[in-house]
């Protein structure tokens, strides 16, 4: 298991080095969780016992809440910083897919007069 440390700042850090090191630890995390819930599942399937995994997938969230809760205490918003990590994690088919998908969400939200030139609202 990978424990998150916190980020170390110095006085050159921009915003956009401190984002970078938050996203990069919860890719870390992210790709941890999928591997033991995999694990999980198979230990399921061949009736082997899971609780050992089931304590790391619960440290792994803990790990995640305590590298957002950090992010969050240096300005930056919990559910965008979820969001950019996530997406970085995308192949390029599920990049597309979400692409298009947005483009159709804000052509709806245009119809709708739900979205001006400046964004949302």
């Amino acid at each position: 298991m990978t424990k998150a440390t916190p980020a170390t700042i110095s006085k050159d850090d921009t915003a956009a080095d401190l984002l970078r090191s938050f996203v990069d630890r919860l890719v870390v995390l992210y790709r941890e969780r999928e591997t033991v819930s995999r694990h999980i599942k198979e230990n399921r399937r061949e009736g082997r016992p899971t609780d050992a995994l089931r304590k790391e997938l619960q440290a792994i969230g803990t790990d995640v809440g305590n590298v957002l809760a950090e992010a969050q205490r240096l300005g930056f918003t919990r559910k965008a910083v979820e969001i950019v990590a996530a997406e970085t994690m995308e192949t390029l088919a599920q990049r597309r897919k979400r692409e298009e998908l947005e483009l159709v969400v804000d052509l709806y939200r245009q119809a709708l007069g739900l979205k001006n030139d400046h964004g949302r609202g």
